[in-house]
């Protein structure tokens, strides 16, 4: 279940952050999904009283935990604030990582293909 535009504004007004993007569903023509970079130091309960508020079907919201790592087998710890923000959120939990090996990045950080 994507949201309306008028719904993405609710949520985008809630936050004085200028990293939150509305992007299109390649599902659901005219809905929008929203994406919201967690840092420890931003109020997450707008974003939980939003989907309350909304009554969102917890089916439908979730977190997708996004990595980029040096390595294929180390454990990556999700940190504190974020496992706190899924617990009381709800919703489904996604991750994606990608793998950069050392030798693929030079000193200006260029990934060669």
């Amino acid at each position: 279940m994507g949201l309306s535009r008028e719904q993405c504004d609710k949520l985008r007004a809630a936050y004085f952050y200028d990293g939150i993007r509305a992007m299109p569903s390649k599902e659901e023509p005219g809905k929008f999904g929203i994406t919201i970079p967690l840092t420890e130091s931003l109020g997450l309960e707008p974003a939980k009283a939003f989907a309350r508020d909304e009554k969102l079907d917890e089916g439908s919201y979730g977190v997708v935990v996004s990595l980029v790592t040096e390595s294929e087998t180390d454990v990556v710890a999700v940190p504190k604030f974020v496992r706190d923000f899924i617990h009381d959120f709800g919703g489904a939990l996604d991750f994606s990582f990608t793998v950069i090996y050392s030798d693929e990045v030079d000193v200006t950080g260029h990934v060669d293909p």
